[in-house]
This record gives structure tokens, C-alpha cells and sequence, in this order.
């Protein structure tokens, strides 16, 4: 019965290092020593993307550190002592040879960290070789003329009035409409996350037909890795997109064409945003 409790007590204590070794978890945790915060906050004060402070945040959670309490629409994280009263124990029996053994336990942690490393690549490695791909086709009949609707993707007080999924905003567009040129498109999340977006323009065929390959970037539209972000690995890049227009007596016919996403629940979610946002679009005409 000792052992099996022993074994049970040294797993604990793996999951618990495991926890505390990713060096933005360990940040998280200093910063709720001081009292609770909500999700933004930590973004903002961490400098990270809300979706990967999150995801910290469940991780730190499933170990025990951190307890969340909902709050009208928000949810405030703090620390629980339980884990660091186990930590406490668990160090306190290394303490006749704390400080010959001190650059032991931090090689333990950097072979973990290693470990870690190696078991994230080889899972976006095989995600990336292995998943299927599928085309995105969306087709929308819109109430609206052909220059209109050809504007919702040339000008930027038209395409910040529908970029972006439900209850997302655009607050910046920047627009380079040439072959060869890139346009910096935003929308932000409820919670006041920005996330910004690169159009590079392949082909344009006045009213008829725009190609151009998205990316995910920074403020100044610098191409950033998606799971750097807390994304999920198989988050597309280098999407090729094609958006063809066709008069149809007063009204325009619009075909958007996304190629060669992830044939996975990636493809459902961009399939809902593209949907959303072309709802908002047929909104924008509707008030014009």
C-alpha cells in the first residue's frame, strides 16, 4: 500500500513540475499571487494572446493551481494553496541536499520542457502530413449592385463593416488593392483581442474575380505561426483564396472559394466565420 501511494504521490509531483515548467505558466502564477485576475487582464500584462493565456490557464487548472469564478460575463482566476501546501512537503524532503542537488532538479525541468518541445512538433508534423484537405465553397446572392459588393472587398470603410465573425468588430483596414500588393485587415474580439490578417493579391480582374493568399500577422503585418498564438496546429496558412463576382440583374452572385483546409473541425469553424461574416456583409448593404 506505501509503494502504490508513493507512486501515486511521484506522479502528482511530475504533473505538478510539468504544470509550472512552461515559463509563461510560471508568469501566470506570479501574477495571481497577488491577487485574482480575469483573462484579459493576464493577457495584457503577459503580452499574450487571450486564446493562449487560456489554454495556460486549463492546463494550470487540471493541475490544481487555479480555481475560476464566473462573474456576470467574465471569469476571475485565482490560486489554490492545496498544491503549493504538496509542493512545500515534497521540497521539504530534499532539504539536507537543497543546495548539491539544486542544478539536478533544474535539468529535470529542462529535460521536460525538452520533452514537451519534441512531443508538440512531432504531433504538427504528423497533423500537417497526415489530415485530409478539403475545399471551402460559399456561394451568396446579395440584394445588392455589382460595384457594391465589389467595394466590400477594395475599400476600407466597406470591409471593416463586415470582417470578422459574429459579435466581432474591425476597427483598422489597410488596404494595398494591386497584383503584388498586401492589405492589413483587424477584427477584435468581444473581449478587446486584436487579430490582424495579410491579403496578398495573386490575380484582380476588375468586377470579376480577386485571388489572394491570407496569412495570420501581427500589428504590423509581419506573418506570425498560428500556434504561437494558442491556435490549434492545424490552423490554415498560405490560404489560397478565390472570390469570384457576377451580376445577376440588379442583384450580385459571390463565390468565395478557400482551398485546401484541414478536413478536420478546423474546416467546420471556417465555414461559421465565413458564413457569419458574409451575414454581416448582406447586413451592411441592406443599410447602405
Amino acid at each position: 500500500m506505501t509503494r502504490i501511494f508513493l507512486l501515486g504521490y511521484t506522479e502528482n509531483m511530475k504533473s505538478t513540475w510539468i504544470a509550472l515548467a512552461e515559463p509563461n505558466r510560471l508568469h501566470i502564477v506570479e501574477l495571481l499571487r497577488d491577487g485574482p485576475l480575469t483573462v484579459g487582464e493576464i493577457a495584457e500584462r503577459l503580452r499574450l494572446h487571450q486564446p493562449q493565456v487560456s489554454k495556460h490557464l486549463r492546463i494550470l487548472g487540471d493541475a490544481g493551481f487555479v480555481e475560476v469564478h464566473p462573474l456576470a460575463n467574465r471569469r476571475i482566476y485565482q490560486l489554490q494553496a492545496k498544491p503549493f501546501e504538496e509542493l512545500d512537503t515534497w521540497l521539504e524532503t530534499f532539504k539536507h541536499v537543497w543546495e548539491t542537488r539544486l542544478d539536478a532538479l533544474d535539468e529535470y525541468l529542462h529535460q521536460l520542457q525538452e520533452e514537451q518541445h519534441r512531443e508538440r512538433e512531432k504531433t504538427m508534423t504528423d497533423t500537417t502530413n497526415n489530415v485530409k484537405k478539403r475545399d471551402l465553397i460559399v456561394t451568396r446572392i446579395f440584394n445588392a449592385p455589382l460595384e457594391l459588393v465589389w467595394k466590400a472587398w477594395t475599400e476600407p470603410e466597406h470591409v471593416m463593416r463586415w470582417w470578422g465573425p459574429n459579435y466581432f468588430t474591425s476597427p483598422t483596414c489597410e488596404i494595398d488593392f494591386r497584383e503584388g500588393g498586401t492589405s492589413l485587415v483587424c477584427m477584435r474580439s468581444p473581449e478587446g483581442q486584436d487579430f490582424y490578417s495579410t491579403w496578398t493579391y495573386r490575380k484582380i480582374v476588375p468586377l470579376q474575380q480577386i485571388e489572394f493568399i491570407q496569412n495570420l500577422a501581427d500589428k504590423d503585418g509581419r506573418r506570425v505561426d498560428p500556434v504561437k498564438m494558442g491556435l490549434r496546429p492545424d490552423f490554415p496558412q498560405d490560404m489560397r483564396t478565390v472570390v469570384t463576382f457576377k451580376a445577376v440583374g440588379d442583384q450580385t452572385e459571390l463565390t468565395i472559394t478557400e482551398y485546401d483546409l484541414p478536413d478536420t473541425q478546423m474546416f467546420e469553424y471556417a465555414e461559421l466565420g465565413l458564413n457569419q461574416s458574409l451575414d454581416k456583409m448582406a447586413a451592411s448593404f441592406a443599410r447602405a
